[in-house]
């Protein structure tokens, strides 16, 4: 529940609000306020997937000598300065990161964002060269951030102790049922009341065959290549190599789109333009960070204690739960998130093909109806039975093997 924000496709999200911010239209303070919660919903999951990968510097004989340093006159500040957990700052830059790229709800909740501005130029027909040159001062100040992020997470990983559970543990499953509820349950709900009055009708007008094929496609594609690159990744040892691997997606999906179109018009490339490669490399490259994340998290838990334990037993269910399901989840992320991406699908996407969620965002441009939101609902619900369908089969062939 947790990361079910940062799951749901903002365009999903950003589509089902469009008509409560038209009300908040008169209140400018009140919509601005209501998108950045929206954007902090979403985001903030990364800085509690943070938490969990970066061991604290304190371990809790550190903070008993705190207390007891305070207490015989040493200043609180001095010494929390001094030993400053880099979990904190990697949170909080990677928050920012996100937060930073957010294109989807920005222009359909009609807020002024530079991705929005950068995107509209470039579908007008903006010069691709000079769209480059405006976005490099953002591009290398993002760079700066994602530098001092590898090296905060390096800093940790010199001088980190015993990982420790949250004594606030109670305010994250706070955030996490308001979050599920204001970013997810309520924008599912409010689509399904409209969608109820086109599905008897969907059946024979539903066209979206091919687009949604197509989607399918790219996505299982990305999503694999995507799995077996951060698995790679997760058990890299270079931190030069790994920074050089992430920090094309952490540059967002806007800059790494614009970049990668340019680099396909190159006369050694411009073959590949009419072909699929392009989005597929776009989105490898835009999920690697956090899927790099997650593997490294599955990691962890195959190589834990209770998987050698419950190997050892030969408990199908447990194995399943230590072994093979989460690297299954890492995959699924991949491919999901692959499956509902706007941006490099109207942007890298040969003119052959059109991904669901391309076709979509034109379409919701026009107004919001019933119709259309039976599509959206059934684009979504395509995926979910895709996932559902292999999870089942994987774990059945655990239950087979023991």
């Amino acid at each position: 529940m947790i990361s079910l924000p940062f799951l749901t496709p903002p365009l999903l999200t950003a589509y089902a609000y469009t008509t409560p911010f038209l009300h908040l239209a008169r209140y400018p303070w009140l919509e601005e306020v209501a998108y950045a919660s929206l954007v902090f919903l979403r985001v903030y999951p990364l800085a509690l997937l943070a938490g969990a990968l970066i061991p604290r510097r304190l371990s809790e004989e550190g903070k008993h000598c705190q207390a007891l340093a305070v207490d015989h006159g040493l200043p609180a500040w001095s010494f929390r300065w001094r030993h400053l957990e880099p979990v904190m700052l990697v949170s909080a830059l990677l928050v920012f990161l996100y937060a930073f790229h957010e294109f989807e709800m920005a222009t359909f909740l009609q807020r002024p964002a530079w991705t929005v501005a950068m995107f509209d130029a470039q579908a007008q027909g903006y010069a691709l060269g000079v769209t480059l040159k405006n976005l490099l001062p953002l591009a290398l100040s993002q760079t700066v951030v994602i530098l001092a992020l590898f090296r905060l997470v390096e800093r940790g990983d010199a001088a980190a102790n015993v990982s420790q559970k949250s004594d606030r543990s109670w305010m994250i499953w706070v955030y996490a049922a308001v979050a599920a509820c204001l970013f997810s349950i309520i924008p599912v709900l409010l689509i399904l009341k409209s969608a109820v009055r086109g599905l008897p009708s969907l059946s024979s007008t539903f066209s979206m065959q091919r687009e949604v094929g197509d989607s399918l496609i790219v996505a299982f594609v990305a999503g694999t290549l995507g799995f077996l690159l951060a698995k790679g990744l997760s058990q890299l040892r270079s931190k030069v190599l790994l920074a050089v691997c992430l920090m094309p997606g952490l540059l967002g999906t806007l800059l790494l789109s614009l970049g990668l179109l340019g680099l396909f018009q190159w006369p050694g490339l411009m073959s590949f333009r009419d072909r699929p490669i392009p989005l597929v490399v776009g989105l490898v490259l835009a999920l690697l960070p956090l899927l790099t994340l997650l593997a490294v998290l599955a990691q962890r838990r195959d190589q834990s204690d209770a998987s050698w334990s419950a190997q050892l037993m030969g408990t199908r269910r447990l194995c399943w739960a230590y072994g093979r399901g989460p690297y299954l989840a890492v995959w699924a992320c991949g491919f999901y998130l692959a499956y509902f991406d706007v941006t490099m699908s109207k942007i890298l996407a040969p003119a052959s093909m059109s991904p669901i969620m391309g076709r979509l965002y034109d379409l919701m441009h026009y107004g919001r109806d019933t119709m259309l939101s039976a599509y959206v609902l059934v684009a979504v619900a395509v995926p979910f039975c895709i996932l559902a369908l292999a999870t089942a089969l994987g774990y059945g062939l655990t239950s087979r093997r023991g």
